[in-house]
């Protein structure tokens, strides 16, 4: 592994971190998660089932998932504008 793997390795440990620093500071830390990651699935499976009328496609992988559910609509977002700016 090179040391931009391990880097990004770190950086998505951190903002996991992060992001349930978040969620235990709110006080409704199950009602937190369980909504951002509602919405979140939500987004990426509405930006998958109509890639046909929009032509853009964000596929379902694990990753696509998992970053969904942790992040919400930020971590679907940011994966819209990766894809869009890197060509992935």
């Amino acid at each position: 592994m090179t040391v931009f793997d391990y880097s990004i390795i770190v950086l998505a440990i951190l903002s996991v971190v992060v992001v349930l620093l978040f969620a235990v500071r709110t006080k409704k830390f199950l009602k937190t998660m369980l909504t951002s990651a509602t919405i979140g699935l939500a987004t990426l499976f509405i930006l998958y089932f109509t890639s046909g009328l929009t032509g853009f496609k964000l596929e379902l992988t694990p990753y696509t998932l998992g970053g969904s559910v942790i992040f919400g609509l930020p971590g679907v977002l940011c994966m819209v504008v990766a894809k869009i700016i890197f060509k992935i």
